[in-house]
């Protein structure tokens, strides 16, 4: 928190940053959504009019430069992140990067990079790292489960379909 305040937080894109990392930031105290940005004038407004947020723009430029802010979450197509991030950071603005968080691993550095000279907070989003049923498979196959290409299906706390294949080459000694 910001002192005795919640951290401001303003999302960038309104696809999975509506749909997903706001009503997980509003699961969390220390956090407020307090605006939106994206490209796309009508989505915006629709968004922010669904989530009961008013405060919209088209602009991220001027979006990350605001002193309203705290923290700025991208959540656009991943050949925008190096930008966004790197606007936010020289705003010094902590900063969520959704996953994929560059389109190579030299972008990803530049991000990296650059929060750690700013002093900032940086993040990648792995909203379901944690979740129950995804943490079992991973322990499973960690702990040695020899399942060689293991595919599972479950659902996640939100209610969607998640499918997941795992590829444990200890199987072969098996075989």
């Amino acid at each position: 928190m910001a002192g005795s305040r919640p951290l401001r937080v303003g999302i960038i894109g309104v696809g999975w940053g509506s749909v997903v990392q706001t009503p997980a930031f509003r699961m969390v105290p220390q956090f407020e959504v307090t605006a939106l940005c994206s490209r796309n004038p009508e989505r915006v407004s629709a968004a922010g009019q669904k989530l009961g947020i008013d405060d919209v723009s088209t602009d991220w430029r001027t979006f990350v430069e605001r002193d309203d802010l705290d923290v700025i979450s991208i959540a656009t197509p991943v050949d925008l992140h190096l930008e966004m991030t790197l606007a936010a950071i020289a705003a010094g603005k902590h900063v969520l990067v959704e996953k994929p968080v560059g389109v190579n691993a030299e972008e990803t550095g530049r991000m990296l990079a650059a929060a750690q000279a700013a002093g900032v907070q940086h993040a990648v989003c792995f909203e379901s790292r944690w979740e129950p049923a995804r943490y079992a498979v991973w322990k499973s196959v960690r702990s040695g489960f020899p399942c060689g290409l293991c595919a599972t299906s479950m659902s996640s706390a939100s209610g969607q379909e998640c499918r997941l294949l795992v590829w444990v080459p200890a199987m072969n000694r098996l075989l």
